[in-house]
């Protein structure tokens, strides 16, 4: 439906299709695919963070749902867990993602790159 609109500009949130469509998508239509808390411990969440390109992959923490721990209340703190979970998944460390995904934002909004 978005490229059906045309739409140049999209988040697909928490995105739970097949890994394949979140990366067509993000390779050639230019959206942002976001990974949540609840990443790792849901395999599906990972192997989208190894298909997509790492510069349209962004974190978020839909709170109060899709938290780290079953059960528990989501809260903002726990962006870190999406993070982790894109490290984990395409073998980059935290620090790299936390940049990466920063930037991605930055860029998504029209902002400078961070430093």
């Amino acid at each position: 439906m978005l490229e059906k609109k045309r739409v140049k500009k999209a988040i697909l949130h928490a995105f739970d299709g097949k890994a394949h469509h979140a990366e067509r998508a993000a390779k050639e239509l230019g959206y942002f695919i976001t990974i949540p808390p609840n990443a790792v411990r849901i395999e599906s969440f990972k192997k989208l963070a190894k298909r997509v390109p790492i510069e349209k992959l962004l974190v978020e923490t839909d709170s109060p749902s899709l938290p780290p721990t079953p059960g528990e209340r989501n809260v903002p703190a726990n962006v870190r867990y999406g993070i982790e979970a894109i490290a984990e998944a395409t073998g980059r460390s935290k620090e790299e993602i936390e940049k990466i995904v920063t930037d991605n934002a930055m860029s998504l909004f029209s902002f400078p790159p961070t430093q």
